[in-house]
């Protein structure tokens, strides 16, 4: 009997310390605001933030023009297909690397599994070129 209301409790712990997890993180997750898109990794923010807010056609004005670049209806398809991968990753942005029209911005990117998994953590870079004085994404990593 006595080790059933210490297992309860424990029990009753546990549960208040997923709460107050899922609670702060969903309080933080409103904090992040976009910021001036005259910088490569101002614009590597932004595009990030429209796409974890799903406004993807601000997100799609960041692409640079190309063959590549698909149209809007297919970009944001292809973030509804993956919405339960992209839901599981954050980025930390770090150094720019510039040229004349060319810049390299090295993003960490951090990958979740679940609550009880470990944070898979690689370095990548997203590249952009100028277009009219405006910086657009040429390749983001995935």
């Amino acid at each position: 009997m006595r080790q059933d209301r210490f297992l309860t409790g424990i029990l009753i712990g546990i549960g208040l310390i997923i709460l107050l997890a899922v609670g702060l993180f969903f309080m933080r997750r409103g904090q992040e605001n976009y910021v001036a898109e005259d910088t490569p990794a101002g614009v590597v923010q932004n595009y990030a933030l429209a796409v974890t807010r799903k406004d993807y056609e601000r997100a799609y004005r960041y692409l640079a023009q190309g063959e590549g670049k698909p149209d809007l209806a297919a970009f944001e398809q292809t973030f509804l297909n993956q919405r339960s991968e992209t839901d599981a990753v954050s980025l930390q942005i770090g150094e720019t690397s510039l040229t004349t029209d060319r810049a390299l911005v090295n993003v960490t990117v951090l990958r979740s599994g679940g609550p009880f998994e470990s944070i898979y953590r690689t370095v990548e870079s997203a590249t952009l070129k100028q277009e009219n004085g405006q910086w657009r994404l040429l390749q983001m990593p995935y």
